[in-house]
């Protein structure tokens, strides 16, 4: 079978076309840095070919490949020259898996296809994932070890190097995200000083309980006994009415001590997803002014402002959670002793009633 000069033209544009993509992934492989001679290899393909290309250099391109997809699928270790974080060169033991990442120790490093070199990753893992890429540097290649890998050859790596801190979070939230951290601030210092007091004046009453027969003064509940067993200006006995006005003043007298920092917790919990909101509104507000300022619409600028936006919101949201539940409790405690006291006083009246003698009506026999 004869092949026309058009038919070897094509096999020969196919071939340039193969070896070039197939250089230019290589050239962004994280195996380039263990085989690096196989870029050299396609380019001496890619110039050598004048016509058409040969049986040797169809074989070359297809050995490359077929070494490319073995190394593709194996975790192994070699020595390579990796720029340190400092700015230096070391030559140290990395340790490959496949294309998706490589390590030197327990430093992930990332492929630099502009400079043809290992470089350390400028975000490195904690915690945990640290301890797995610890571990695993530590074993053979024989050992099956659970390590982080990232399937995107990087890309994932500088997505996370990219992502800002909870302090930078904070910051672009600028004034209105300082002022609702201030107002948490605030509303937390208030509402953990009053569940402590709370705790303690709960603990006291429950002591009063037990000692009923031995009112005391740092407690309400022993406030409102003590109110209850005084006598009038003339010295005589309460009657019930007496008894009951004492009662109630007293229990009034309680509650607002009782119940002090709800309304303050309740407030700054209502106030803060509203400074959150405002701070949102104000951010959009600027991404669209700069937006139409520079004439056209950047996705990226775009979907950063709005991000930033929506720091505010968010703050809103973390100060008003803990403000809430710290509310809530307090309320339930304020509560529950309340009714403890009116439960009290109501026995105590009942009390008094039934020491009160029948008085006998002359006027009948």
């Amino acid at each position: 079978m004869e092949l026309g000069d058009s038919t070897l033209s094509r096999l020969t544009e196919w071939f340039e076309q193969s070896v070039a993509a197939v250089e230019a992934d290589f050239e962004q492989s994280t195996v380039t840095a263990e085989f690096p001679g196989r870029i050299a290899t396609l380019q001496g393909l890619r110039g050598a070919v004048t016509a058409v290309p040969t049986i040797e250099q169809l074989e070359t391109l297809w050995l490359e490949l077929l070494r490319s997809m073995i190394a593709d699928a194996e975790v192994n270790r070699f020595a390579a020259p990796v720029v340190s974080g400092d700015g230096s060169v070391q030559t140290r033991e990395v340790w490959r898996v496949g294309p998706f990442m490589a390590a030197a120790g327990p430093n992930l490093l990332r492929w630099n296809a502009a400079m043809g070199q290992l470089e350390e990753s400028p975000w490195q893992p904690r915690g945990k994932n640290r301890r797995m890429l610890e571990a695993f540097a530590a074993s053979s290649v024989a050992e099956a070890i659970n390590v982080p890998v990232d399937t995107m050859s990087g890309r994932l790596l500088e997505v996370m190097a990219k992502r800002p801190t909870i302090v930078q979070r904070v910051e672009q939230g600028r004034s209105t995200g300082y002022l609702i951290l201030a107002l948490g601030g605030i509303g937390i210092a208030v509402g953990l000083y009053r569940i402590g007091v709370q705790l303690r004046v709960a603990r006291r009453v429950r002591s009063q309980l037990r000692k009923v027969e031995q009112p005391a003064k740092d407690n309400p509940l022993g406030r409102v006994i003590l109110a209850a067993t005084g006598k009038t200006d003339g010295g005589t006995k309460d009657n019930a009415e007496q008894l009951q006005s004492k009662l109630d003043e007293a229990i009034c007298r309680e509650v607002p001590q009782l119940e002090k920092g709800c309304k303050v917790l309740k407030l700054l919990a209502a106030v803060s997803p509203m400074l959150g909101l405002l701070g949102t509104i104000i951010g959009l507000i600027a991404t669209f002014q700069g937006m139409g300022a520079f004439g056209g619409v950047d996705p990226a600028v775009m979907a950063s402002g709005i991000a930033q936006a929506l720091v505010t919101t968010l703050l809103g949201l973390v100060v008003a959670v803990p403000l809430l539940f710290m509310h809530a409790f307090l309320s339930a405690g304020a509560g529950a002793m309340v009714q403890t006291l009116e439960e009290r006083s109501a026995g105590l009246l009942a009390s008094s009633l039934s020491k009160v003698p029948a008085q006998h009506d002359p006027g009948v026999d």
